[in-house]
C-alpha cells in the first residue's frame, strides 16, 4: 500500500474532522482504518474480516442460505430479511415451494426506506410441492433494505441465498426506484478520485434469462414505455439519437409492462465524471433500475 508508506496510524473513537484537514493521514476507528486523500475519508481496511476491500474485492464474510417457512402472506407483503449494519447482501437466488393445495402466484420486492418496488416478474406455482428455482435480478442490498415477497395465498415456503460482505467493499449497486422525470435522468456518475468498473450480469426471472450487459431496468408502470440510455463522458451532456450521439441504443426502444428493458451493452469502465443517463417518456413510479459497480480509489 504505497499510499500509507510512512504514515503514522492513530487509534481514535471518531474521525477528527474534515478529511481535507488531514491529507495523507490514516486513523483506526471501530476496527476500520480510514485514509484521507485530501478530499474525503476512504475506508481501506477492516480488521474483523482481515481484508483490504478497496484493493482485494469483496471482503467476504459468509455465504448464507436463509428461509421463511409456510408464509401466510395473502394479505400483502412479507419482509424476508436484509443485511445488518455494516454489511451488504448480494442475493444470488431463491427456491419457492408450494406446499398448499391451491395454486399460488408470487413476486419478489425490495423495500428501500418505507417504499416497496417490484424486481421480479410474477411466478406461478401449481398445488402441492411445486418447486421453482429463480435467479434473482436484484441490486446489492444495503443495511436497512429488505428483501420481500408478495404471495396470493398461504403455504408458500421460501429459501434464498446471499453473499454477505462488508459495506466498506468497493462493490455496490446503484439503484433508482422513483423520482423520475420525463426526458434525461442521471443514473450514475463516477465520483472524483475513482474509476469504476460496471459488473456485467446474467439476470433471470420466471425462466426467462437476459444478458443485460449490467444494466437492469424493470417496467411495472402498467403500460409500455419508451427508453434509451446515454453514456456521457466527463464534460459532455446527454445527446439525442443521431449521428455521433453518445446514445447507446441508436433508436428509441420499448419495454412492455412487467418486463425488463434488457440487452443494452454499456462501456464497462467509467472515469471520474463519466455518467450514465436514461431517457424515459414517463415520470411514473414502477420504473426500477440498478447497476452494480466496483469503485476503485486512485491513490497518488
Amino acid at each position: 500500500m504505497k499510499a500509507l508508506s510512512g504514515v503514522k496510524l492513530a487509534q481514535v473513537s471518531s474521525l477528527p474532522g474534515a478529511a481535507s484537514s488531514y491529507p495523507g493521514q490514516a486513523f483506526e476507528m471501530e476496527s476500520r482504518i480510514y485514509y484521507s486523500d485530501g478530499a474525503s475519508w476512504i475506508p481501506i481496511f477492516e480488521s474483523l474480516t482481515n481484508t483490504f476491500p478497496n484493493f482485494h474485492g469483496f471482503g467476504m464474510v459468509s455465504p448464507r442460505t436463509l428461509q421463511q417457512s409456510n408464509l401466510n402472506v395473502g394479505a400483502g407483503i412479507t419482509n424476508l430479511g436484509g443485511p445488518a449494519s455494516g454489511k451488504r447482501w448480494m442475493v444470488m437466488g431463491a427456491l419457492l415451494a408450494n406446499n398448499s393445495g391451491a395454486s399460488i402466484t408470487s413476486q419478489f420486492n425490495l423495500k428501500v426506506g418505507t417504499a416497496y418496488s417490484v424486481w421480479i416478474g410474477t411466478t406461478s406455482l401449481v398445488p402441492n410441492n411445486s418447486n421453482v428455482s429463480l435467479s434473482l435480478a436484484m441490486p446489492i442490498l444495503e443495511a436497512g433494505d429488505q428483501l420481500a415477497i408478495v404471495s396470493s395465498g398461504s403455504g408458500l415456503r421460501v429459501f434464498f441465498w446471499v453473499l454477505e460482505f462488508s459495506d466498506i467493499s468497493p462493490l455496490r449497486s446503484v439503484k433508482k426506484v422513483g423520482g423520475w422525470s420525463v426526458g434525461y435522468n442521471t443514473l450514475y456518475t463516477c465520483p472524483t478520485g475513482y474509476i469504476s468498473i460496471m459488473q456485467a450480469l446474467t439476470t433471470g426471472a420466471s425462466g426467462n434469462v437476459y444478458v443485460s450487459g449490467g444494466l437492469v431496468l424493470w417496467n411495472f408502470t402498467g403500460t409500455t414505455r419508451s427508453y434509451y440510455y446515454n453514456f456521457v463522458p466527463n464534460g459532455e451532456s446527454s445527446q439525442a439519437i443521431g449521428t455521433n450521439s453518445n446514445c447507446l441504443t441508436g433508436s428509441v426502444r420499448t419495454a412492455t409492462t412487467g418486463t425488463q428493458f434488457a440487452g443494452i451493452i454499456c462501456p464497462p469502465f467509467f472515469a471520474a465524471g463519466d455518467s450514465l443517463t436514461l431517457n424515459t417518456d414517463s415520470s411514473a413510479d414502477g420504473q426500477n433500475f440498478f447497476m452494480t459497480v466496483m469503485e476503485i480509489p486512485l491513490y497518488a
